[in-house]
């Protein structure tokens, strides 16, 4: 099977492009914001500090990922000269890339439902987005949303490992000059 189209570096592309790359900017930085928060005592100041970065990148995260899928929505799509040899390969990407972005999603909204059923503000880096609305307070929305983001994340953990492999795969094995133009440098 022969799946390819081939790729058009447009202001588009670019765009698109651009926003893939922050958006992922923002994952890995939240990534490595999780070790530094959950390693501190519960209550301290410290976990404090970084669960507001933790939280802060993540609605970034977020504005930025609705930003790229209203701009996936409402532009033409441009295809990669990506060739997958076996049908097999292509639905296992597509069915990644769809799990990515349902993960990509409810990452961030559990995260802020759970802070909003918590009763606290929603901000970026002290700047207040939402504020606290007593009436939406609900310790077991809290609970089971906190519980949800964090059985997502390791669901999150290996669909991105399989993005990365099927990248890498295309890269290296077949040598897809494509990702020249995909990559940052």
């Amino acid at each position: 099977m022969n799946t390819s189209t081939i790729i058009k570096p447009t202001k588009t592309y670019r765009i698109a492009r651009t926003l893939h790359w922050l958006c992922a900017i923002f994952f890995v930085l939240l990534v490595f914001s999780m070790p530094f928060m959950l390693d501190q005592a519960h209550n301290s100041t410290q976990r404090a500090d970084v669960y507001m970065v933790h939280q802060s990148i993540a609605t970034m995260f977020f504005i930025l990922l609705v930003c790229r899928f209203i701009w996936l929505l409402t532009t033409a799509t441009t295809g990669t000269a990506i060739v997958f040899e076996h049908k097999w390969q292509f639905i296992i990407a597509r069915i990644n890339h769809i799990i990515l972005y349902f993960l990509m999603f409810s990452m961030p909204i559990t995260g802020l439902v759970s802070r909003i059923a918590g009763g606290k503000i929603i901000d970026i880096f002290g700047i207040q987005l939402i504020p606290v609305f007593e009436v939406l307070i609900n310790k077991d929305i809290k609970f089971y949303t906190n519980e949800s983001h964090l059985l997502l994340i390791n669901l999150f953990y290996i669909s991105i490992f399989l993005h990365l492999i099927g990248a890498l795969s295309h890269i290296f094995q077949q040598k897809v000059k494509a990702y020249k133009k995909v990559a940052i440098i």
